[in-house]
Parts: structure tokens; C-alpha cells; sequence
């Protein structure tokens, strides 16, 4: 058995805007089974589905310049919001 064999493989990149208002990104391709996301200049509040909506109050948290690694569905997106200025979510999906 090789282990690289089970290794996620890069595929497509995508860039979500972030500001008070929640934001999605575009849909996810039907291969993708997770993603690496992280944020620039401040944290994000982050929900995933087929048509989230992210809020401050219930959504999971990321901290700035943290990557993560999330399962996704294939053919979903991920919404995000800050609590106040602005941010750059970076998303990069999976395959195998």
C-alpha cells in the first residue's frame, strides 16, 4: 500500500472577498472533497453547505493566517463574514 495514494491533490484556487455581509464562495467542483482555507488581515467566521450563510454569532472561527483543512461537499461552497473591516478568504480545493 502507498500512502500517496491517499495524499490530497491541489486542484482549483479561489479568492472569497470577506466584509459584515456574508459572502460565498463559487461552487466547489464535483471531485473536491475538502479544502485548505486560510485568511489575511483578520479572522473570519466561516460556514459550509450548498448555499451557507455565515454570521458572527454561530459560524466556526478561523484565525488570520492559520491554515485549515475542512471536509466540504462536493459541489458546495463556503460563505464567510468578519465582525468589522475587511478580509481575504484564500481557498484551495482537493481531489484525489
Amino acid at each position: 500500500m502507498n500512502p500517496a495514494n491517499y495524499l490530497p491533490v491541489p486542484a482549483k484556487g479561489q479568492v472569497v472577498s470577506v466584509t459584515t455581509t456574508s459572502a460565498q464562495s463559487s461552487a466547489f467542483a464535483a471531485s473536491t472533497f475538502a479544502a485548505w482555507v486560510t485568511a489575511d488581515t483578520s479572522g473570519v467566521f466561516i460556514e459550509v453547505g450548498s448555499d451557507p450563510t455565515a454570521t458572527t454569532t454561530t459560524s466556526m472561527y478561523l484565525t488570520k493566517d492559520w491554515p485549515y483543512f475542512l471536509k466540504v461537499p462536493h459541489g458546495g461552497k463556503i460563505a464567510a463574514i468578519v465582525g468589522s473591516g475587511t478580509a481575504n478568504l484564500y481557498i484551495s480545493e482537493a481531489t484525489q
